[in-house]
């Protein structure tokens, strides 16, 4: 009374509780796989949305979902140093009779040369 497959033999019913029981395991183990990659799909995808934000905007959105200063704190951190950073002006590259293009080193008259030397 031998089965020609696993699938048949656990449609008749006729395996061990042994077998029972991996399959038991193998199915918890799948539903925890397929927990774990929808908790991780979740957070790739909060991640992109928070990227995507001013940080203004983000420090907005943890104060209504925690509370004012509450929660989230190297994030808050992180948030101020950007913001802090957006405020401070850039430095503007000038162009100066001396040196002509940016990056080009200064150009020295012959009589400066051989001062040098």
């Amino acid at each position: 009374m031998g089965f020609s497959s696993h699938a048949e033999a656990k449609q008749n019913h006729w395996f061990s509780r042994k077998h029972q029981a991996a399959d038991a395991h193998v199915a918890v183990r799948e539903a925890n796989e397929a927990r774990f990659m929808q908790k991780f799909d979740d957070a790739q995808h909060r991640a992109h949305e928070a990227r995507n934000r001013k940080p203004e905007e983000q420090l907005a959105r943890l104060d209504k979902m925690f509370g004012k200063g509450v929660g989230a704190q190297r994030e808050r951190v992180k948030l101020a140093r950007r913001i802090e950073v957006a405020k401070q002006p850039k430095p503007v590259a000038t162009v100066t009779a001396e040196r002509g293009k940016k990056g080009e080193s200064p150009k020295r008259s012959k009589k400066s040369k051989q001062e040098t030397r």
